[in-house]
């Protein structure tokens, strides 16, 4: 399987490296079988094996140096623009959290409030569905699973949640002491 990367961007200046007679390198990015980016460096040797299959991808060089030269200005230009984007979307974003810090703490706290509300009229009123749902959570408790046979035999029977719970709360209580 061919892997021709996705982006071929410099790390180094090209015209600083000849100045400083070093060679330049270069950066591969590109997607491996589990959908990660995986990144290569090497440098620009065109006796380098990583050098010649870049020079030789139908995509990046096709067989041509000056080719090549032109699409990793491209490149490079394409994933600057992608940085400068996210880094954009980000500043953005922490603004728009550092505006909106106190409304989105307000939204949590009321959430937080919701859950933990509990109407008595709907404990007195519940359904036979949730009064039996109720009881299945209770029994799988290991206290009440070890409860004496009276006790739960009493909670099979209730078809009151405060008579469950308090039968429950009892167990627990005995349990803990």
């Amino acid at each position: 399987m061919k892997r021709t990367p996705r982006w071929i961007i410099w790390i180094s200046n090209p015209e600083e490296d000849k100045l400083l007679e070093r060679p330049s390198t270069v950066e591969t990015i590109r997607p491996n079988e589990y959908d990660e980016w995986e990144h290569e460096m090497f440098i620009c040797d065109p006796a380098s094996e990583s050098y010649k299959e870049i020079v030789n991808d139908e995509y990046w060089g096709n067989g041509s140096d000056e080719k090549l030269e032109l699409m990793i200005t491209k490149s490079t230009r394409e994933w600057r623009d992608r940085e400068d984007e996210f880094f954009v979307d980000m500043e953005e974003f922490h603004q728009w959290r550092e505006n909106n810090k106190e409304s989105i703490s307000k939204q949590e706290v009321v959430k937080e409030v919701e859950r933990t509300v509990i109407e008595l009229d709907r404990l007195e009123n519940a359904s036979s569905e949730e009064i039996f749902k109720l009881k299945l959570d209770m029994f799988e408790k290991p206290e009440i699973q070890n409860a004496d046979k009276e006790t739960k035999s009493k909670i099979r029977r209730s078809d009151k949640v405060t008579e469950i719970i308090s039968m429950y709360h009892s167990v627990m209580a005995s349990s803990i002491a």
